[in-house]
């Protein structure tokens, strides 16, 4: 795809996102430059390059010019702060990016974290605004914080050769990224968000590291060093998640066993790290030695596909706990893999490596047995209409490949842009649908490492979901995408992605899960009586969800307090007099549940008053193994009375016999009472 041609879909691909508009013209500017900046803050965010971000907009005066931010991300693992700020054109050629343009917006966020990291920042808006709220969370992180990173996103070309940057702010040192078109067209079609990290190790050591290399008959070189963990502390604290980028689990703070014996052995014995730990797994697309091909200098394309915890509990033990790691030496074993086989060797790498964790299928992602079904049937379903189909990217850039590779004219008609979805907003999707807003919140790659792990050993390959099954799938990415377009034509400042997952779920369940996604599989479109209840709600959602975060987490960063699983908890509470209107409610489908087979099956509830329904409805919905686990607990706890705990075995009892005998009107009462109990419960543990 030519520059240009991939400059135009990226408009079309604002406009689909906005889904405000036919026509470029018609939209304003500044509204296309915030879906141009959730577009790519999204991708950037599945790949780890920033985590969590919220994308926002404020723009203030300050002195003779403006301060400006288009979103921010702050990593919980890290001591950095990611200020995002855009520029966006709108004309239907290419405009270049200068210098004297790319130092001036660059200007403007510098004026932005001035403004942020003093008091006097706090004042310039109203206290109960989202301004205030996102000043406040940067104010907040600037004292914990030694680095500032500004990323600028743009669909310009960059044309600047030398930029004339301020390199520190109040004390914090500050660098640049530059994501323009070009960047931004290879991150689309290689799914690689920057240029190969090169590490010069002589900046770091005298003479290089000392290695042992073995070349195999595939041609693949494989070289092990032992590199000081102060060399590995600083490399992370350069790089940070970007070293880890290829694998794809999260560093899960020193919660567990594993974090903290790594930190215990730094502090207590050092000397001994390279006896008990092993190691670390690492790919490049090259090695730079020595004459004598005896000490690597360099290293280029480094990426760590196993030993993040390892990496990460060094450089928090010596960064945050001030422990020397002066004696303590890692285990490197770094294997040359040359660029455009990154994606098909790399994930056998980690596969294959005994390192702390054992990785599973979660790290696979797109191999998993799962998503290869999932691709299989969707190449296969045609559309209501047989005249195009859904288009599902397991593998990210193999939506554009296969377009490159096929009569583009056709291939669009087939499968139109906008019909596209990926790995990642499936897994969106579906914990959404599980009633996990808060994970969800919690970022792309750390919400498609949940899912994963709840799909670990599910799929064995060569299965694909039923048509039914599949019709479910894209029936609810059609309920889920239109919650997010209709809240991008709803006045909402910030926390939009938030408030969309909070409002998705919420709905979710007080339907208790008979959305009826099969219907609008038939029409690709929610009913106006839903379309209506979703606009009503995110207006709701938008004043609800930030008052919760302002009153019942008082002096917490409101954009943490939605990844909280009693956020979701809070919000349940004080929406339980939100009723579904009668419209929506006549629409809701029969409840799905899983069999004891495993196969899903559909269950008539006779004509009842509908809270009696929705009673029986959400007491169906859990499985035999959980009712058991509820009964259990109840039992251990002393929570449940004796006559609860028979309710939960009897529940447990109907769900093995497939719900062949319904719960009666006082046991689905009960029932749900007990189901509310055991998850309160379960969420301050």
């Amino acid at each position: 795809m030519t520059s240009n041609d991939f400059y135009l879909q990226l408009q079309n691909d604002v406009i689909s996102y906005s889904n405000n508009s036919d026509s470029i013209s018609s939209l304003d500017v500044s509204f296309k430059e915030n879906a141009f900046t959730e577009i790519l803050l999204e991708e950037l965010s599945i790949k780890g390059f920033v985590e969590s971000p919220t994308a926002t907009y404020i723009e203030f005066p300050k002195g003779n010019g403006i301060a400006k931010c288009n979103g921010f991300s702050i990593p919980e693992e890290d001591t950095k702060i990611d200020i995002i700020i855009s520029s966006y054109f709108a004309d239907q050629e290419i405009q270049k990016i200068n210098q004297n343009d790319i130092e001036k917006l660059f200007l403007q966020a510098q004026r932005f974290i001035e403004t942020s990291f003093k008091k006097e920042g706090l004042e310039l808006f109203d206290f109960s605004s989202e301004q205030h709220s996102i000043i406040k969370t940067i104010f907040d992180k600037s004292k914990d914080c030694d680095r500032i990173n500004i990323i600028l996103l743009s669909n310009g070309l960059n044309v600047a050769r030398k930029l004339d940057v301020k390199k520190d702010i109040a004390g914090k040192v500050v660098t640049f990224e530059i994501f323009d078109l070009e960047r931004y067209k290879r991150l689309r079609n290689s799914g690689r968000t920057d240029e190969p990290i090169r590490v010069n190790l002589l900046e770091f050591t005298e003479d290089g590291i000392p290695s042992v290399t073995y070349q195999n008959k595939s041609g693949f070189s494989t070289s092990v060093l032992i590199i000081p963990g102060e060399v590995l502390f600083e490399l992370y604290n350069r790089f940070g998640n970007r070293l880890l980028e290829l694998n794809v689990r999260s560093y899960l703070q020193a919660r567990g066993k594993v974090n903290k014996g790594i930190l215990t052995t730094i502090q207590t014995e050092p000397d001994k790290f390279l006896t008990y730990n092993n190691g670390i797994t690492v790919v490049a697309e090259d090695l730079v030695f020595n004459d004598k091909k005896t000490r690597v200098l360099e290293i280029i394309g480094m990426q760590i596909v196993n030993g993040g915890q390892t990496t990460a509990s060094i450089h928090r033990a010596h960064k945050e706990n001030k422990i020397s790691i002066e004696d303590v030496f890692v285990q490197a074993k770094i294997t040359v893999v040359p660029a455009n086989l990154f994606q098909e060797v790399v994930p056998l790498i980690s596969e294959y490596s005994n390192t702390q964790n054992k990785v599973n299928s979660v790290d696979l992602g797109a191999n998993n047995p799962y998503h290869i079904g999932i691709e299989r049937v969707t190449k296969a379903t045609w559309l209501p209409g047989q005249t195009s189909k859904w288009f599902y990217e397991r593998a990210r850039g193999s939506y554009e490949t296969e377009r490159a590779r096929s009569s583009i004219k056709k291939f669009d008609i087939e499968y139109p842009s906008s019909n596209k979805f990926t790995k990642e907003d499936l897994s969106r999707y579906e914990n959404l649908w599980n009633l996990q807003p808060h994970i969800v919140s919690r970022g792309g790659q750390k919400n498609f490492v949940k899912f994963m792990e709840d799909k670990v050993g599910l799929y064995k390959k060569g299965w694909e979901p039923s048509q039914d099954e599949y019709k479910n799938i894209i029936g609810l990415a059609i309920f889920c995408r239109t919650v997010s377009k209709i809240a991008r034509s709803i006045d909402i400042p910030a926390y939009r992605v938030n408030i969309v997952n909070y409002t998705t779920s919420l709905i979710v369940e007080k339907t208790t899960k008979r959305i009826d996604r099969k219907a609008i599989w038939e029409n690709q479109a929610v009913t106006k009586a839903m379309h209506d209840l979703i606009t009503d709600w995110l207006n709701k959602m938008k004043v609800l969800l930030i008052e919760i975060a302002h009153k019942d987490f008082v002096g917490e960063n409101t954009g943490e307090v939605f990844k909280k699983d009693k956020c979701w908890d809070v919000l349940r509470k004080k929406t339980e007099d939100w009723k579904l209107p009668d419209n929506v409610h006549k629409e809701l489908a029969n409840l799905e549940i899983k069999g004891t087979s495993g196969a899903d099956q559909t269950i008539l509830i006779p004509d009842i008053p509908r809270d009696i329904k929705d009673n029986m409805a959400r007491c169906m919905q859990l499985s035999a193994d959980e009712w058991f686990a509820i009964a259990r607990w109840g039992a251990t706890s002393g929570l449940l009375l004796e006559w609860q705990k028979g309710i939960a075995n009897t529940l447990s009892g109907y769900a093995i016999n497939n719900w062949v005998k319904y719960p009666s009107e006082k046991q689905a009462k009960h029932g749900v009472s007990i189901i509310n109990l055991y998850q309160e419960n379960q969420s301050k543990n």
